[in-house]
């Protein structure tokens, strides 16, 4: 009889802590449970830049299109970014770059913007949560680079939709030939004995043409 009753009193005293405990758990700690469950993942990572320089010969005046895959599997892209400058200025410029199929993204630098001797670039994309990364390359931090040449005569002669009479350097070039020939008139004298012979002579060569 002893045992049952010690048995008993055992499961009296264990039932009310059974009791605050079954209340704690249901009514205080199991809802901070729920919402640590469905509370979403903190975002830390950026995103991924993934680009290679362009390739090929660039002529001042040429568009220069860069492309790059950006992606984010935690909060996606939320933008995408190409600061470029011609090398030798101090500030940047900026364009958006628009996204297409397969995580591209893409810019195009304006023509007026390449010139010799080359463009310098970075890019830099941000996510939904804020996280931001730039393609400038240590230790320096320095941009990317896209060599660009000056075209050559024939070359902007061929991009000029001007009549080639109306092409100033035309003109340069027929100006320069006829002072030469002037010049040479000029200064060849007559040989030979003879009296009477007069001096070298002079004069003035007027050229006609249209104004450029």
């Amino acid at each position: 009889m002893g045992i049952i009753k010690e048995k008993d009193l055992h499961r009296r005293s264990v039932a009310p802590l059974l009791l605050v405990s079954a209340a704690f758990y249901g009514f205080l700690l199991h809802p901070f449970l729920l919402l640590a469950q469905e509370a979403p993942e903190i975002d830390l990572v950026a995103p991924k830049i993934l680009h290679a320089r362009p390739l090929g010969l660039f002529r001042g005046g040429e568009e220069i299109e860069i492309v790059a895959t950006v992606t984010d599997p935690e909060s996606g892209v939320a933008d995408v970014r190409l600061f470029f400058r011609s090398k030798g200025e101090r500030s940047y410029r900026t364009l958006e770059m628009i996204p297409d199929a397969n995580d591209h993204y893409r810019a195009t630098i304006p023509g007026e913007a390449a010139q010799d001797p080359g463009i310098e670039y970075y890019l830099e994309a941000a996510d939904r949560a804020g996280n931001r990364v730039q393609t400038l390359r240590p230790p320096d931090l320095s941009p990317a680079f896209v060599a660009v040449q000056s075209p050559s005569m024939w070359e902007r002669f061929q991009g000029d939709d001007r009549p080639w009479y109306k092409k100033p350097w035309v003109w340069t070039v027929a100006g320069a030939v006829v002072l030469g020939a002037a010049a040479s008139m000029g200064g060849g004298g007559g040989g030979g004995g003879g009296g009477g012979a007069g001096g070298p002579t002079t004069g003035t060569i007027t050229v006609d043409g249209p104004v450029p």
